[in-house]
């Protein structure tokens, strides 16, 4: 049994390795990144799929990034090494890239080009400030780099974790997206809530489909996490965690109807910019519209960000989450939600059954506070 799991492993890796000589995606193994990262002395820090050391490879700075032990087993090898196969493939300018893999019994990894400056969160909560024209190019250069993963790659990728964290900066911060097309190498269920919330974390940018269980959740997913994480660049990070009565998106609409959008804006932008930054937080607001189909998608984003295209603005949906809830998600009330064309109907009941139904919808929270509209 041990010497036929062998030969299946290492057709496998032939089968790829003669794939990856064409694509220069690159097979390392354990001994390898053990010299290249010194014995996994220098750690650059830890996320939702594992911890990440620095390295030296063909003399340049590499990102090794170890995954859990749990969320690479060995009987995921198959769709694994296929997957890399494909994101080895994934080019673009705001995508951070794969220079190869290692999946051995002992270590499951991948190997990305080294971010000089580190990610985005680090910025909007670190002691270090941008000038506003590269904030803004932060948000350009990720939004397009989510439409090429949402309409140039084939299949497309979603990215079910779009935050700060996950948007790295090169040495002249331009912006790179990171851990990419990793639930599907790793087999992870997207549209579980449990495995959502304790992989990808951050329930501040998770999209409300992924806690609503009749709402499907697809690439505009993603959008809702760029818009928050537009709120984040236009604030810096200062409302990020406030909930209830002061969640942020809440806060904006409320700013907006009383002309005072200022208000909400960072210290650091300029009166000359606030235009532009008026703008980013209309465009966020479209982002994070409860019904998927109402969000705009990336290309319409970057076209609304360069100005080739006036955000619309967006009904007025929001209710603040109760104070005991632990996550910022917002819900709808029913009567909003009524408004919007039947959509209660066609989110429960997607076949137009006419029965009548009790919406029941949850805020995730340590104790799952039910909130019934009736």
């Amino acid at each position: 049994m041990a010497h036929h799991e062998a030969t299946e492993n290492l057709e496998i890796l032939e089968s790829f390795s003669n794939q990856s000589e064409r694509e220069k995606t690159k097979i390392f193994s354990s001994e390898q990144l053990q010299i290249f990262t010194s014995d996994f002395s220098t750690h650059l820090g830890s996320g939702s799929f594992g911890d990440v050391y620095q390295g030296i490879y063909n003399g340049e700075k590499v990102a090794v990034k170890v995954f859990k032990e749990e969320l690479a087993a060995d009987n995921i090898k198959e769709q694994f090494i296929a997957e890399v196969s494909k994101l080895g493939n994934t080019h673009h300018n705001n995508l951070v890239k794969l220079y190869g893999f290692c999946f051995t019994p002992k270590i499951k990894a991948l190997v990305y080009e080294f971010m000089e400056m580190e990610s985005l969160d680090k910025v909007l909560h670190g002691k270090q400030s941008l000038k506003w024209e590269t904030l803004c190019n932060i948000a350009i250069g990720t939004a397009k780099g989510l439409a090429y993963l949402h309409v140039d790659c084939q299949p497309s990728i979603i990215h079910y974790g779009i935050k700060p964290s996950n948007i790295l900066l090169d040495s002249s911060y331009s912006p790179k997206i990171g851990d990419f097309g990793l639930d599907k190498l790793l087999k992870i269920d997207v549209t579980h809530v449990s495995t959502m919330t304790h992989v990808r974390g951050a329930p501040y940018y998770c999209t409300p489909e992924i806690y609503l269980p009749y709402l499907t959740v697809n690439y505009k997913c993603d959008i809702y996490s760029y818009g928050m994480m537009l709120f984040d660049i236009v604030s810096m990070g200062k409302y990020q965690h406030q909930q209830g009565e002061d969640w942020f998106p809440r806060t904006v609409w409320d700013k907006y109807e009383k002309g005072k959008l200022e208000e909400v804006m960072a210290d650091c932008i300029e009166e000359k910019d606030k235009d532009m930054a008026k703008r980013i937080l209309m465009i966020a607001l479209n982002c994070v519209e409860f019904s998927a189909s109402q969000r705009p998608s990336m290309s319409d984003v970057v076209k609304m960000l360069e100005g080739k295209k006036d955000p619309r603005l967006p009904p007025n949906w929001f209710l603040s989450s109760p104070p005991q809830a632990s996550s910022s998600m917002v819900v709808p009330n029913k009567r909003n939600l009524e408004l919007e064309s039947g959509l209660v109907e066609k989110m429960i009941n997607p076949h137009h059954e006419k029965e009548k139904v009790n919406i029941s919808l949850y805020i995730v929270s340590d104790s799952e506070i039910p909130f019934n509209f009736s």
